[in-house]
């Protein structure tokens, strides 16, 4: 059967249809190089990203709900004055641009093991001889098959170099969800020390009608009704210095969460009072286990640990094996087609070629490695600082809660009482409703520095560190008093 197709296919077929046929198997290869098992869609993959952005948000309940569903987001949070710091990060999450940019080159990376883990593309040839007393044709295939454990390390470094991109991601996420609540606290604060200076400034006011009143029946010198209206005056620079503040840091926060600069944000919220519960060593031990910076370095010195025992087996060879058809069109005396079975392989004899690239594998392992140690040393620094900013910050609001402000309005009570009496002097109650005034602004200060760095601890040991919330009942917002003439 086998000898009845090739003499048929001599003599019955001309050489347009033999171009034809190798036409159409150059179609058929690029048809099959072309195609794939697995279509992946510029939709899907976006998909997938708003499902593991919601993930990455475990405090907020829309986003735990449709991670636990395995969906998207069906929509962001609508963020307006009214809205949480959970809502921002969620909004932030979603949208910010460079978590998506890290993400996108996550699953680069993941799609990257399949291709590194790959054989090549097989080489296909068609050929004919251009001597016209031997007219020839040979085609056929090869396949270059790397030496053994090749591939998969190949696989494998790929796969390492993925997971360090799904830290990065993290890291990124970790990142954004700081910018996002650090701007947020600022606004808070923002918004409260513009309430606090306008009530300062309607109590002076009040102040000033009470001094003329008095300066009127000679019962105060007019030094005291200046002395007020340069304070006044003060205050309403410093509520327009504030009230200008708002734009550049709703910008800060709109940019956080991609958004434009002048879209309407947070204002007017209140901020968490949480109290940190471990210590430095404790959140040391959790930074080393569970920061996502470090996790990536430790992914990169497994990959060039893999690069360098790849740069070993490159001096073992490659084969490639072959087939290929030689058809006679015009068959001579003892020439019949042939069917030909080759091997080959390259010859890794190039000696320095082959130690420069396992030396710069082994030197980029030993970067890598380096880095990870400064890396390690500068984020434990920063956990440091950032503890003590904590504590300070908390150490200086319980100042100002328990002493400081009780004091002052116990003084400013004093004063009243004995102004009214007519024993007292007017500018001595100006001065303590300024330090009254003072401690407040303090006071939130404080509340929104604590806030901050809790938030600045979150981002650097990966995870929510351990905190509770203060419980402490607050006496420091007792309203100044108002003076009566």
């Amino acid at each position: 059967m086998l000898m009845q197709l090739k003499e048929r296919v001599r003599g019955g077929r001309s050489e347009p249809r033999r171009v034809m046929a190798a036409g159409l198997a150059g179609a058929v290869l690029a048809a099959a190089a072309c195609s794939t098992s697995r279509p992946y869609f510029e939709k899907e993959l976006i998909e997938s990203y708003r499902r593991e952005a919601g993930a990455l948000a475990p405090s907020a309940q829309e986003a735990r709900q449709a991670a636990e569903a395995g969906h998207a987001l069906a929509a962001s949070p609508v963020i307006n004055e009214q809205s949480t710091l959970d809502d921002c990060v969620v909004y932030a999450l979603v949208h910010n641009a460079d978590v998506q940019a890290a993400y996108y080159r996550w699953q680069a990376q993941k799609e990257r093991i399949v291709s590194a883990g790959s054989l090549p593309d097989p080489m296909a040839m068609i050929g004919r001889t251009l001597l016209r007393a031997e007219m020839r044709y040979a085609g056929g295939v090869s396949q270059m098959v790397p030496a053994w454990g090749k591939r998969e390390l190949r696989r494998t470094e790929a796969s390492q170099m993925a997971d360090a991109g799904r830290q990065r991601f993290e890291a990124e996420a970790l990142a954004v969800r700081y910018r996002v609540s650090s701007a947020w606290h600022e606004l808070q604060y923002l918004a409260r020390a513009i309430e606090l200076t306008q009530e300062n400034i309607t109590l002076l006011r009040s102040l000033e009608t009470v001094a003329a009143t008095r300066y009127q029946v000679a019962a105060a010198d007019y030094a005291d009704l200046i002395r007020i209206q340069i304070e006044l005056a003060e205050l309403e620079d410093r509520l327009a210095e504030l009230s200008d503040r708002r734009n550049p840091l709703a910008a800060n926060l709109n940019a956080a969460m991609n958004r434009p600069p002048d879209a309407p944000v947070p204002w007017g919220g209140a901020i968490e009072p949480m109290i940190l519960d471990a210590t430095v060593d404790q959140l040391l031990v959790m930074l080393r286990e569970s920061n996502p910076e470090l996790e990536e370095k430790d992914r990169e010195i497994d990959a060039a640990r893999t690069a360098s025992e790849m740069a070993r087996r490159e001096r073992y060879p490659d084969f490639t094996i072959g087939v290929e058809v030689e058809d006679m069109r015009e068959p001579m005396e003892g020439l019949y087609d042939q069917v030909l079975l080759s091997v080959s392989m390259n010859l890794p004899i190039w000696r320095e070629k082959n130690e420069a690239v396992l030396g710069e594998a082994i030197s980029r392992r030993l970067a890598v490695s380096a880095e990870r140690r400064g890396l390690g040393n500068r984020l434990a620094a920063e956990l440091s600082e950032a503890a003590f900013e904590h504590r300070d910050a908390h150490r200086r609001a319980r100042l100002i809660r328990d002493t400081l402000l009780p004091r002052a309005d116990q003084a400013l009570e004093s004063l009243l009482a004995l102004y009214q009496a007519g024993r007292g002097g007017f500018l001595d109650i100006l001065e303590a409703e300024r330090t009254l005034i003072e401690f407040r602004l303090a006071l939130e200060r404080a509340r929104t520095d604590r806030a901050v760095a809790l938030a600045r601890l979150d981002m650097l040991v990966g995870r929510p560190v351990p905190a509770q919330t203060e419980t402490l009942p607050d006496k420091a917002l007792t309203k100044p008093q108002e003076p009566h003439p």
